[in-house]
């Protein structure tokens, strides 16, 4: 008769055969261990294993077991055990490393609360509330990558599914170095969030870490990929590059500028450390304290996305309209006014608020700068004739900027017989002529 009992390597087999039998015969039946470690659940299957619910029958302590494939490398149990040595709240700290007579395992903390991967294909995404915690979970995580960096750690496949939380919500990074146990290969991971040199078979790193990071965020905040990965691979293979990236208007201009850095197909165009890409997603984390303040242009009400960091380049080229102690990074909107000085009382107030002007008096000016680096801009371009406000040239330069730059937020002030061919723009108009409609109307927008 042939013999019934699972392989002995086979933990998966052996935990349900347990179980079976446990749930048969009322709890008489020993669970599977590995070394001290008892097999107390099954928690999922990947390329770089088999996870289990486990619990530490020396140290008394519950925890994950990762039971790893046949052919498993000691180089490769060596960089686990490296991984050991970080200490971060953000990475799933890695307890023990090694072999039974039956295969490798890695031991760690256990975290039950699902996967980021999870989180965005559940409700939860959706509810009130879920972009400032995605924002704090991203923040968090992008400060655990940086620290195993600093170790001289890297991932090889980062993504979110490799994003765990446990029950209070805190999320930490797992399987550092896992992407290629057992597999021999220089560019195992997952093709989504892969970095073309990752794709041609070049050995992930640092660099590859921070490309898929910022696929992550992306993905997070803007609810898809930012490149589809067969863009990714024709790339990687033709050069031919892929389409531009698109953001939703809600991602403030800092973090957009982080990620187009970050998600560079060129890797001597990437930044060479999380620095900005952290500064951006901590600013986008602070309280919308101040969200609203006036700007005048005419009078116009700016709405600055709170923590939007406009870097100082451009200082030059346009004469800053109010001398102001701001720090080097305050954020910055352009004002395109052709009668500057009726507005001075509105302009020290945004100024008090920490928000640099610059200041352009003609269409042709503001047309000749690149916006990339501001916050929002704000136009009222017109004139006064035999008592009729004529804002012909402002509204063709509201579409104008708003088509060259459709991510940038672009506000006028308008008359209410021309409010309907702003809003066609996708501008925002305030057609009252009372800057506070306008305020209410920001602050009661999605």
């Amino acid at each position: 008769m042939a013999d019934a009992r699972p392989d002995s390597r086979d933990l998966h087999a052996r935990w349900v055969a347990a179980s079976v039998r446990r749930a048969l015969f009322a709890g008489d039946a020993r669970l599977p261990s590995v070394h001290h470690y008892e097999i107390r659940g099954y928690l999922g299957a990947g390329g770089a294993g088999q996870v289990f619910a486990a619990y530490d029958l020396r140290l008394r302590r519950e925890v994950a077991l990762k039971w790893l494939p046949d052919g498993t490398s000691e180089s490769a149990l060596t960089e686990a055990r490296s991984a050991a040595q970080v200490r971060h709240p953000n990475v799933v700290q890695v307890y023990d490393a090694g072999r039974s007579r039956d295969g490798a395992f890695i031991v760690m903390e256990l975290m039950e609360g699902g996967s980021l991967q999870h989180w965005l294909e559940s409700p939860s995404a959706r509810a009130a509330g879920a972009r400032r915690r995605a924002y704090a979970w991203l923040h968090a995580v992008t400060e655990g990558l940086a620290c195993a960096h600093a170790e001289g750690l890297h991932h090889g496949d980062l993504k979110p599914a490799n994003l765990l939380l446990d029950r209070s919500g805190r999320v930490a990074i797992a399987d550092f170095g896992l992407s290629r146990l057992g597999l021999g290969t220089a560019h195992a991971g997952t093709p989504a969030y892969m970095a073309p040199e990752q794709l041609r078979g070049e050995r992930a790193d640092a660099s590859t870490d921070r490309f898929a990071l910022c696929v992550t965020v992306f993905e997070v905040l803007c609810g898809r990929l930012p490149y589809r990965a067969s863009d990714l691979r024709r790339y990687a293979e033709t050069g031919e590059p892929p389409p531009p990236l698109e953001f939703p208007r809600h991602v403030p201009h800092g973090l957009r500028r982080a990620l187009r850095a970050g998600l560079s197909v060129e890797p001597r165009e990437r930044p060479s450390d999380l620095g900005a890409l952290r500064a951006a997603l901590r600013v986008a984390l602070r309280p919308a304290t101040g969200r609203w303040v006036l700007v005048g242009i005419g009078v116009v009400v700016l709405a600055v996305v709170p923590g939007v960091l406009a870097s100082t380049r451009g200082v030059s080229e346009a004469p800053p309209a109010v001398v102001a102690d701001l720090p080097a990074d305050a954020p910055v909107v352009l004002w395109i006014d052709d009668h500057p000085e009726h507005n001075r009382d509105e302009e020290l107030e945004l100024a008090g608020a920490g928000i640099r002007v610059h200041a352009v008096t003609t269409s042709a000016e503001a047309l000749a700068l690149d916006l990339h680096d501001y916050a929002a801009v704000v136009t009222d371009v017109g004139r006064f004739e035999d008592g009729t406000w004529i804002e012909d040239a402002g509204i063709e330069l509201a579409r104008t900027l708003h088509t060259r730059y459709p991510d940038l937020p672009v506000y006028a002030y308008t008359t209410p017989p021309r409010a309907a061919a702003v809003a066609a723009t996708g501008v925002v108009a305030n057609a009252t002529g009372d800057p506070r409609d306008l305020l209410r109307w920001l602050a009661s927008a999605p």
